[in-house]
């Protein structure tokens, strides 16, 4: 009995004792488990995800926000500023500055005329007052170079402050601008012809190449005319090989050189390049025109470049 009770007794012991600890102890290990599991997986889960979630929410959309905004923003309110603007601006210009073509009066263009009448006046030849000459007299006399005319307002253009000419009273300067303006404005010109500036302004960076390859020969009589033929030949490599005095039937003296480089070029079959270098009798501007290198005389090679021969190069009248 003692034996069979024993066993039976440590048996549903040990399988009750094993039941209810399996029991309790599943119980609370989910319990304690999940809530521990959960209570810290969800902080954990929200507070990363909020703030990750936040930054990266912020920044992408901020940024396409902010992109999308500006473009379509900028978009639209350069369209509508333009438009806007345009249609104000042309309104008030049409309603309050009906324009007048540049005046035809009140400009440089009217000294001649003034000091003739105004000599006329000096002389008391006539008197002018009825007409209030001397009130357009006061006007050019305060150094206006051009005026503007519009129904309210009027633009006007001051004299130049430096002005460069050559003898013949034509635009001219081989150092600088031949006019400046007050406010900066520069014309560059040779002998009464306007040139782009560069050829001044960037003269140093006239190479061989540049001289060679330009096309407009007023151009590269302007590069001749500022560097001056001894920079221009060294520029070249070239020296001079004739120079022939040339008395025209008008008795026009002309002086013609004939200039060729040191070295020879494939592209012109081994030969050398050559100029030959004459003066406009009009402006005096000296020109450096390519010829064929086979001349050895310049008389033959200026010639060449006219319908004469070299017999019969000589003018009556030149221009």
């Amino acid at each position: 009995l003692r034996a069979n009770l024993g066993d039976n007794l440590g048996a549903n012991l040990w399988a009750n004792l094993g039941d209810n600890l399996w029991a309790n102890l599943r119980d609370n290990l989910r319990a304690n488990l999940w809530a521990n599991l959960w209570a810290n997986l969800r902080a954990n889960l929200r507070d990363n995800l909020w703030a990750n979630l936040g930054v990266n929410l912020r920044d992408n959309l901020g940024d396409n926000l902010g992109a999308n905004l500006w473009a379509s923003l900028g978009a639209n309110l350069g369209v509508n500023l333009g438009d806007n603007l345009r249609a104000n601006l042309r309104d008030n210009l049409r309603d309050n500055l009906e324009y007048h073509q540049i005046s035809y009066w009140g400009n440089i263009g009217d000294y001649g005329w003034m000091a003739f009448y105004d000599f006329i006046e000096k002389i008391k030849y006539f008197d002018y007052n009825y007409c209030k000459f001397n009130n357009f007299k006061l006007l050019l006399q305060s150094g206006i170079y051009e005026l503007i005319t519009f129904k309210n307002i009027i633009f006007v253009c001051a004299m130049p402050i430096k002005v460069h000419q050559d003898s013949n009273m034509r635009l001219h300067n081989t150092a600088g601008a031949s006019v400046i303006f007050k406010d900066g404005y520069k014309v560059y010109a040779i002998h009464g012809r306007i040139l782009p500036s560069w050829i001044w302004e960037k003269q140093d960076e006239i190479t061989k190449d540049k001289f060679l390859s330009e096309k407009n020969s007023e151009i590269r009589a302007g590069m001749y005319n500022v560097l001056g033929e001894k920079k221009i030949m060294q520029l070249l490599g070239a020296k001079e090989v004739d120079k022939q005095l040339i008395q025209h039937k008008n008795d026009d003296v002309e002086i013609v050189k004939l200039f060729k480089t040191k070295e020879t070029f494939s592209e012109i079959g081994g030969k050398q390049l050559a100029w030959v270098k004459m003066v406009c009798p009009s402006t005096g501007t000296e020109y450096l025109i390519a010829c064929s290198p086979e001349h050895t005389n310049a008389k033959t090679a200026i010639a060449s470049l006219s319908i004469f021969d070299s017999k019969d190069y000589s003018f009556d009248f030149r221009t």
